[in-house]
């Protein structure tokens, strides 16, 4: 399995800097942590993948509930959770989203899983392919992915942004793959 460590920039016109993240994942048990900003005219999105080998300590699985990811000492507070199903070229994703606050910025957070060659925004689907894939004997890497954007000025939508970070990166949810 090949880490999605990076986003290439390819045709996109998304384009990689250095910013300060506005917040941090709880990386509990992550084998490699990866992490970059990328900037679109004024649109900022923020790509976390954290990878997850042996998946043996307790409380350090890649696939949790999002409370857990904000941590027990945070000052961020979970204002609404669902699931978000994203209409692509190649059909659907649904992916986990979570809206979070810590009283000065609001961010929406999308959060989907890798777990071998599957893709699911599904925690119990990506834990039973971690399941599979064990009695196979083919247990690796699994892979926690967080898409993060601050919310907009007034009358923007982060989830526009976020949906067409998503459609010109295709290979981060398992499609364009192969092709």
């Amino acid at each position: 399995m090949v880490p999605l460590t990076a986003v290439p920039s390819g045709d996109s016109n998304w384009r990689a800097f250095t910013a300060s993240w506005p917040w941090q994942p709880l990386q509990a048990g992550a084998s490699s942590v990866s992490e970059q900003a990328y900037r679109q005219q004024e649109h900022e999105v923020f790509l976390t993948v954290q990878a997850h080998t042996g998946q043996s300590q307790a409380g350090a699985e890649s696939i949790v509930g999002f409370k857990r990811l904000l941590g027990s000492k945070n000052s961020w507070q979970v204002v609404d959770q669902k699931h978000r199903t994203l209409k692509l070229e190649d059909g659907r994703f649904t992916v986990l989203e979570a809206l979070i606050d810590n009283g000065v910025e609001r961010l929406r957070v999308w959060y989907w899983f890798r777990v071998g060659p599957h893709f699911t925004g599904n925690p119990y689907l990506a834990k039973f392919f971690e399941l599979w894939l064990r009695l196979n004997g083919k247990a690796g890497v699994a892979e926690r992915l967080l898409l993060v954007s601050a919310e907009p000025p007034a009358g923007r939508s982060d989830e526009t942004v976020m949906k067409q970070f998503v459609r010109q990166h295709p290979h981060l949810i398992g499609q364009g793959i192969g092709e």
